[in-house]
């Protein structure tokens, strides 16, 4: 069945997209063969694409990757706004989103019960 959406569909997306700023963001650095982009590399960018301040850049908008890929090119900061929520890193590394709470029904089909805010998720 292929009508539903997996849980962290919209996660999975938006790490894929901001790896892939990541790597431009690398690429209008000097970092120019796929030698010289390392894991380390990519990390070191992640923040800069994604964290607040700059040119929004939405997730599932074509024009708008398209008009971010070009402003990192030219040397200005961008910001990712995710399909699951803004992708901010925190001092940890971490990106709090807000999360769905399903639960199975009787037919085998799922259902959203609620949505928490990164706020209302419990730390430990």
């Amino acid at each position: 069945d292929h009508d539903r959406i997996p849980p962290f569909t919209e996660s999975a997306y938006d790490a894929a997209i901001v790896v892939g700023l990541a790597t431009v963001k690398a690429y209008a650095d000097g970092h120019e063969n796929a030698d010289a982009i390392t894991g380390t590399v990519l990390r070191d960018r992640l923040r800069e694409v994604s964290n607040p301040p700059g040119h929004t850049i939405t997730a599932g908008d074509m024009d708008s990757l398209v008009a971010g890929i070009e402003a990192i090119m030219d040397g200005e900061d961008v910001q990712y706004s995710g399909a699951a929520g803004p992708v901010d890193f925190d001092d940890n590394g971490d990106v709090l989103t807000p999360i769905s709470v399903w639960r199975f029904t009787e037919d085998g089909d799922t259902e959203t019960v609620t949505m928490r805010t990164p706020d209302e998720i419990p730390e430990e």
